[in-house]
């Protein structure tokens, strides 16, 4: 029998959405590919004209940047060949530009190219493949792929920047994530943990990414009963969103939190099925300023496979951008 099976959204106002993950930027002069001579006016045309995409990018103009960008790729193939590690570059940019004008599969197409040619570049083109495969990976809708992607992304950082490095960090937390959404605990755990130990050990991310884990790290333990130990990550993720809060120093007037406009439902699994399995589920979700859901755990009674499928559900839902409103001064309070 098919159980109507909703979500009970406690929604808790971050103050920042996690940044666990890096965004695109362009690869500039010295970040794309391993340096090379400018020996021709077409090459030299390239070259002036990658510095003006760079400068639009940093601008954010997107738009006017994305034909510059394209005209960088078509005058370094024309003079270079398509598998040039200068060609990779240009890229690069354009899949960056492309990305923040949600061109997303022309995006992604392009940083799979990149990577095809710097992976033939060894190790001077290192960092560049870093950048192409991350650019797949965080582009990739399959889960399964993106898990791949991002383990690729790993070992690749941990060879060029060694297995503590802070950069490694933007590898662990998609990992972790996305094993916890395959239902993968003891894996998710794993990448956790190694997140906050490197993320802590180098204090380069703010608390509130740190928070977002050590809250999924206590929703893995609460599924498997490990209750003191639930409780200890909560604890921890509750310090660091307050260190957060506390950095950023108290707002004047108001804030009007941000009120749901997408909650998907979840889908009923097959293992819920076959157990005729049926109940409410409630999940606790901490909801970016941006709107989106940056933790879901589905918390008390259930069947496991119904709490999956919550959570799942819940990091879809959309709710609008947090606001701020100040309080109204007369000019004669000025």
């Amino acid at each position: 029998m098919r159980t109507a099976l909703a979500i009970i959204c406690l929604a808790l106002l971050a103050p920042a959405a996690a940044r666990a993950q890096a965004q695109p930027t362009p690869a500039g002069r010295t970040g794309s590919a391993p340096a090379q001579p400018e020996t021709s006016p077409a090459l030299g045309e390239a070259a002036r004209l990658n510095e003006e995409v760079v400068e639009l990018y940093a601008a954010g103009k997107y738009a006017e940047a994305l034909p510059l960008a394209e005209r960088v790729v078509e005058l370094r193939e024309k003079e270079l060949g398509r598998t040039h590690t200068l060609v990779a570059g240009a890229l690069l940019n354009l899949a960056a530009i492309e990305q923040k004008l949600d061109k997303l599969g022309d995006a992604k197409g392009h940083y799979r190219r990149a990577a095809s040619a710097l992976e033939k570049a060894g190790d001077d083109a290192l960092r560049p493949l870093i950048n192409a495969v991350e650019g797949q990976a965080r582009l990739e809708p399959d889960v399964l792929s993106a898990v791949d992607l991002h383990k690729r992304a790993l070992a690749l950082k941990e060879k060029a920047f060694g297995p503590g490095a802070p950069e490694v960090s933007r590898s662990l937390f998609p990992l972790g994530h996305l094993n916890d959404l395959l239902g993968r605990r003891e894996e998710a755990e794993r990448y956790f943990l190694r997140f906050v130990e490197v993320v802590e050990k180098n204090k380069t991310l703010a608390e509130d990414d740190v928070a977002v884990a050590y809250l999924r790290l206590g929703c893995l333990a609460s599924r498997e009963g490990r209750r003191d130990e639930a409780a200890a990550f909560d604890t921890r993720a509750l310090e660091a969103l307050k260190a957060a809060s506390d950095k950023r120093g108290p707002l004047e007037g108001g804030v009007i939190n941000g009120k749901a406009i997408s909650k998907p439902q979840p889908a009923y699994p097959a293992e819920a099925k076959r157990a005729r399995a049926e109940g409410t589920i409630s999940v606790e979700m901490l909801v970016g300023e941006n709107g989106a859901v940056l933790s879901a755990c589905a918390r008390g009674e259930g069947h496991p496979s119904l709490k999956l499928s919550s959570e799942f559900a819940a990091y879809s839902a959309r709710f609008t951008p947090t606001q701020r409103y100040l309080p109204y001064v007369s000019p004669g309070d000025m």
